[in-house]
């Protein structure tokens, strides 16, 4: 869980989240329901929204910015024949600079309305349509109402996942205008990632544009990363005080067993170091005993963890649950464990009063 945790804060999320803030919102039914309507309304709350303390740039769209999931909505016919459903995100001509969007090639989405058919692809959509030829210029066919459109592709933009977790998906890029109906969300660009209080701020902001607007989340992008790692934050935190329990179970439940068996054998001490036994024989004997319970202890703990570590399978990333590496760690710790719970009663054997036992005996 270590090597999870570690491996999902490193994941390339196709965009920098520091300082980026999204807020999704519901439009009334019926409420500015004309498209231009539609359109106005954002544009107008996109001026609002940069006048925010602290805000740089403001853009909208459909929630195409860690979405958590994809909507494979959209029908492309493949140039051999067939089709595939990819997701599609109407955006704002802001949107590349302020979600922090990288350009891999060509140009992105006009800034004034065109022809109505210039879109923007990600990697995965080109590799997938185009493999190793030159996307820009040429056109995906999209299939609606059996009917096929094409839009032209100018320009291809880095892969964005939608989750921590998520291999990413194929995603088309449509200028805002093509169906405002489709707006639904904010992206917020500051300096910085927001203090607290910014919430409070930015939904106050929404509510003295219009009142009928219905902001129902208003979340920093580092925030939405950290909530994405709580499953594994948690399970590692439970993992931990579990390991240390376990731990120190081993430590004192060897500990007593060598420190009682070093008691019934004292007699039996006395004698060995009367017949010429010396005070290192006596921790050897005593250590001997308490290595070979220890190798006994973690063979059967490893064949239990290769039998039960499966089920920790859906939590892992990029780390598999047999790892040698993680087993052989793990052993080497137990084997210091024991060993320091052995060496308190190899030495009380050690120091054993010869005359004494002889005289009990």
């Amino acid at each position: 869980m270590d090597r999870t945790l570690m491996k999902l804060q490193q994941v390339d999320l196709g965009f920098d989240p520091t300082g980026k803030v999204k807020i999704q919102m519901t439009i009334p039914a019926g409420y500015h329901a004309e498209r231009e309507d539609r359109l106005e309304l954002f544009r107008r709350l996109q001026q609002r929204l940069k006048a925010v303390p602290g805000v740089t740039n403001v853009a909208f769209g459909s929630d195409a910015l860690l979405a958590g999931f994809a909507m494979p909505s959209t029908q492309v016919r493949l140039p051999g024949g067939g089709e595939i459903a990819i997701a599609r995100d109407d955006v704002s001509y802001d949107y590349l600079k302020t979600a922090g969007l990288t350009l891999v090639r060509g140009s992105w989405l006009p800034a004034v309305r065109d022809n109505g058919t210039q879109v923007v692809i990600n990697e995965t959509l080109a590799k997938k349509l185009f493999g190793k030829q030159e996307p820009i210029g040429h056109a995906i066919d999209i299939v609606e109402d059996g009917k096929v459109h094409p839009w032209q592709v100018v320009g291809v933009v880095k892969d964005i996942r939608e989750n921590m977790r998520a291999v990413p998906e194929m995603h088309v890029y449509c200028s805002d205008w093509w169906w405002p109906t489709r707006l639904s969300t904010m992206i917020l660009r500051l300096n910085r990632d927001p203090e607290k209080g910014f919430e409070s701020l930015a939904r106050r902001a929404v509510y003295d544009f219009d009142p009928n607007l219905v902001v129902w989340n208003v979340q920093a992008m580092n925030g939405w990363v950290d909530g994405m790692l709580g499953m594994e934050r948690l399970t590692l935190s439970i993992l931990k005080v579990l390991s240390a329990i376990a731990l120190a179970l081993a430590v004192v439940g060897l500990f007593s067993v060598l420190a009682y068996t070093v008691d019934r054998r004292m007699g039996e001490f006395g004698v060995r170091m009367a017949l010429g036994a010396t005070p290192a024989d006596l921790i050897r004997l005593v250590m001997r005993r308490g290595v070979a319970l220890t190798a006994i202890g973690i063979v059967v703990g490893l064949a239990g963890a290769l039998v039960f570590t499966r089920f920790l399978r859906s939590l892992l990333y990029e780390t598999t649950p047999y790892d040698p590496v993680v087993y052989l760690v793990v052993a080497a710790l137990l084997v210091t464990a024991a060993a320091v719970a052995c060496w308190l009663p190899a030495r009380r054997a050690s120091r054993v009063d010869v005359a004494r036992l002889l005289r009990t005996e």
